[in-house]
């Protein structure tokens, strides 16, 4: 999972920019 992290906070940032919401690009990240 470690390995996912810093996946998951590069969607972060991606989603700051407003290119996705962030709820549903995580979920999407998640599942």
């Amino acid at each position: 999972s470690e390995k996912i992290q810093p996946q998951i906070n590069a969607k972060a940032d991606a989603n700051r920019s407003g290119t996705v919401d962030k709820d549903e690009s995580i979920s999407t990240h998640l599942r």
